[in-house]
């Protein structure tokens, strides 16, 4: 009887460990549709749903150009983290090298300016994340004739680079105006 006490144990073991990875898979899937979902609502200005809906049809028509950009940008991103991590490390250990100090200082430091430099570059990872996003929407609704054609992106996925007059006029130069009144001047005195 303990035989199959300890297979059916196994079993409910396994199936647990299938259900936590599912819910991970799908925490992060969610966390990356909302992120793309947000984005879409601070450019387009529309609810949450909808955005989700124009987010997932741009990053689905556009998966392999997602994957390499979030691979590639991750791994320099991480790299730029240990970057950071390394040269304050080397400037603590040259800064306490006459001192008879052990490495737990060291090791602190190299701790806190990795995470220092994760909350700044984490910081970075959103602004190309919302700039791809951009582009991508710029491919979808604008198709061949979208500034999209012009960047850099488009040279790295192999697309031809448009002609500048094709794609749209010169950028006309508006002159500012200076304000005549004061900004938030009442109209009723008190």
């Amino acid at each position: 009887m303990k035989k199959g006490e300890d297979k059916g144990s196994e079993c409910a073991s396994c199936c647990l460990k299938c259900c936590i990875c599912g819910f991970w898979l799908l925490e992060k899937f969610i966390r990356f549709l909302n992120h793309n979902a947000y984005t879409v609502i601070a450019i387009e200005s529309i609810n949450f749903c909808p955005a989700a809906g124009i987010a997932w049809n741009a990053m689905a028509t556009n998966a392999v150009q997602v994957a390499v950009v979030n691979t590639v940008g991750d791994f320099i991103l991480f790299l730029g983290k240990l970057l950071v991590a390394l040269i304050c490390g080397l400037v603590t250990i040259i800064t306490v090298k006459d001192t008879d100090v052990n490495i737990a200082p060291v090791i602190f430091v190299i701790c806190v300016s990795f995470f220092i430099a994760h909350i700044v570059l984490s910081l970075f990872e959103v602004v190309v994340d919302t700039l791809f996003l951009c582009v991508c929407e710029d491919k979808t609704i604008n198709g061949n004739s979208g500034r999209w054609k012009q960047s850099n992106l488009a040279k790295l996925v192999g697309e031809e680079p448009a002609d500048i007059d094709s794609v749209e006029g010169p950028i006309q130069v508006v002159e500012m105006m200076p304000i005549n009144q004061q900004p938030f001047k009442s109209l009723n005195p008190i």
